[in-house]
């Protein structure tokens, strides 16, 4: 976990996942028990909101989906399906093809987050180059203004650099891995 950036969207998701599984009511009483809160305050606690209802639904989801399966097995089909471990591979099974699921469903959010994160990233250059337009247009001083845009220049590529790395390696290679789960047996 780093906590350079607001987005506490991971933890949120692990603590709602855990609550719907274990079949509790919503709680947020982790929310603001962070270091991103202390830095980031509304923004940490939205992402993790957000992680929160999310995780919370698909522990909801397999919590059910595990339960539906034991109760529609009749008691000779749950004694075969037993192994030595005393593991049923039938509910192994469903978790994990909800695990799939989910994965697909996480997979699919990351790669949303990240096309957001490029847009994000684009709007906030256009803003700083109307900013300097704007001075521009307001007589700000020559020299001044050249060191804006010297400075904005650099800070602008750099984030085409991310912006790059985002969009040719991230996402495609979030894509690959969504390839190869939709491919999987289930």
């Amino acid at each position: 976990m780093s906590i350079f950036n607001s987005n506490d969207y991971a933890r949120g998701h692990a603590d709602g996942f855990a609550a719907g599984q274990a079949g509790k009511d919503k709680d947020y009483g982790r929310m603001g028990l962070s270091a991103k809160f202390v830095l980031y305050g509304p923004k940490a606690l939205n992402t993790y909101t957000q992680g929160y209802n999310a995780g919370y639904y698909l522990g909801i989801s397999v919590r059910a989906l595990g339960k539906c399966a034991q109760e529609n097995m009749s008691a000779p089909e749950k004694q075969q399906m037993k192994n030595t471990n005393g593991v049923s591979f039938n509910n192994y099974h469903i978790a994990m093809q909800i695990g799939i699921d989910g994965q697909l469903d996480l997979l699919e959010q990351m790669k949303s987050f990240l096309n957001n994160i490029n847009s994000q990233f684009e709007e906030m250059m256009q803003v700083q180059t109307n900013f300097l337009n704007g001075l521009e247009s307001e007589g700000l001083d020559l020299k001044i203004l050249d060191r804006c845009q010297d400075y904005l220049s650099e800070k602008r590529d750099s984030l085409n650099k991310v912006i790059a790395i985002i969009s040719d390696e991230e996402v495609p290679y979030i894509e690959q891995i969504i390839r190869h789960l939709e491919e999987t047996p289930r």
